[in-house]
């Protein structure tokens, strides 16, 4: 990044409903232009927290501000609700028909568009799943409740979801209202909010004050940082003070190379693992999320952000965080845990086997003999999603649909596409086509609406397909 550039004070914050685990590391850059780190301090009110930091930095003075909790829609919910831009949301987000918006609802019925956080822990006993707050909400399946930059790895919580070690729903709900909302609304020419207002580089040479998303746990890994579980019984990461100590040695030599001085308060809690209490952890990842910034900001890293449309206008992205790792080849892990058949799939198909990663699906559309094949792993909306095993894996099952329908059918082409603009969970259709078919030679989609099979051929059909695909694994 340009010299010219470089924010004056570069502060992050761990953030938490609860003010006595709010969290903040600041870096001052020194006439020789290296920043200097100090001590982590509590973030206090956050009413008048830009304010601070601006008398921080100077009269002119420029800060970079970094927070933990996010900011952004998923794209699913945005376009229900008819959001098209996060910083006009913002505004609009407590008031008029998005009054309720900063209440968690502690019903399903309570669950809308408008009330979108879900649930609140009353009453007691009460039983919580994902499934309510999908239903509450109109989506079809948990991807959507996920921003693409909350994927992974390391993959985040969904944004909406207020319970459990993991989430962030209450965080993202007092930061918005009480921080983010409120310094775009008194300070709106003063302030960018990355991605939304621009490129970082951009904003940090334009505004005075740069607000950016991070995740601690992305920023792991760009440092180095380490948490291998330790033989024997007992607990381990981030707030094991043992493993915070295991990392200070990383630490300190990030910021040697990155050139980053660290005041004497600030390396002596890196040392001692920032004290013995689980508690640790809040000024722990404060330092982290620091050293991740300013990795950024002096060109060791870059922002990550794709050009994608959306994300620059509804969805955000968490600093640091790269979009061909998120979105690119091996994302999804290689076992079955979390999937689920998508509604809509379930609904137009009946099963006809599992094989090693699909589950083999038949249209009830009799309209053409048609198979859907669906690698059973979570999450998954593209091809180059898959691990590079399971891409190998799904040609090979693929090819071996195609040669049942080929011996089943004696179809004049095959035809084999990926869509998956309605349904977004990633599925392959095979489809066995003739010159003498109702959509030839174009494709079958929006040929003419679905003629059901009749219950008793559908059920010879499926039959079939089974023995079929089982004396094809039997060969």
């Amino acid at each position: 990044m340009k010299k010219s550039a470089l924010p004056h004070l570069v502060a992050h914050a761990d953030w938490s409903v609860d003010a006595r685990k709010r969290w903040m590391v600041v870096a001052r850059l020194g006439s020789d232009g290296r920043y200097v780190a100090d001590a982590p301090r509590l973030v206090g009110e956050p009413g008048d927290l830009i304010e601070r930091l601006l008398a921080e930095a100077g009269p002119k003075g420029r800060v970079f501000f970094g927070f933990d909790f996010p900011v952004g829609l998923p794209r699913a919910y945005a376009a229900k609700a008819g959001i098209t831009n996060m910083i006009d949301a913002l505004a609009g987000f407590g008031r008029g028909a998005w009054r309720d918006f900063y209440s968690v609802a502690a019903k399903p019925e309570e669950i809308g568009l408008h009330r979108p956080f879900y649930p609140d822990r009353t009453p007691s006993g009460q039983h919580f799943s994902y499934g309510q707050l999908l239903a509450g909400l109109g989506l079809a399946s948990r991807d959507e409740l996920m921003r693409h930059c909350d994927r992974g790895p390391p993959a985040a919580a969904p944004i909406f979801w207020t319970v459990g070690g993991n989430q962030v729903g209450k965080a993202a709900l007092a930061g918005w209202r009480d921080l983010v909302a409120p310094a775009l609304r008194d300070r709106r020419r003063e302030i960018g909010l990355w991605p939304f207002d621009g490129p970082l580089q951009d904003l940090l040479a334009a505004k005075r004050v740069v607000l950016a998303e991070t995740y601690p746990g992305e920023i792991y890994s760009h440092l180095g940082l380490r948490f291998g579980r330790r033989a024997g019984a007992g607990n381990s990461g981030k707030r094991v003070q043992a493993d915070r100590v295991a990392n200070a040695a990383i630490l300190l030599a990030w910021a040697r190379k990155a050139g980053v001085r660290i005041s004497p308060a600030l390396r002596r809690q890196i040392v001692d693992g920032f004290g013995k209490a689980p508690a640790g952890e809040d000024p722990f990842d404060a330092t982290v999320g620091v050293f991740g910034m300013l990795n950024i900001v002096l060109g060791r890293r870059e922002t990550g952000e794709p050009e994608a449309p959306a994300i620059r206008s509804v969805e955000g992205w968490i600093l640091g965080r790269s979009a061909r790792r998120t979105l690119g080849a091996g994302r999804a892990v290689s076992n079955s845990t979390g999937f689920e058949l998508h509604p809509q799939l379930a609904a137009d198909t009946v099963e006809i086997c599992r094989l090693g990663l699909c589950r083999v699906l038949l249209s009830r559309d009799s309209s053409f003999p048609w198979l859907v094949m669906v690698p059973q792993r979570a999450g998954v909306r593209e091809i180059h999603e898959l691990s590079a095993r399971d891409r190998a894996c799904l040609s090979d099952e693929i090819d071996l649909a195609s040669r049942v329908m080929a011996a089943l059918f004696a179809p004049d082409k095959m035809n084999t596409a990926a869509l998956g603009n309605m349904v977004s969970q990633l599925h392959v259709h095979v489809v066995a086509r003739y010159r003498t078919d109702r959509a030839w030679p174009k494709p079958i989609w929006g040929s003419g609406p679905a003629e059901p099979y009749a219950a008793a051929r559908l059920e010879a059909l499926r039959k079939r397909l089974r023995t079929a695909f089982a004396d094809s694994l039997a060969d």
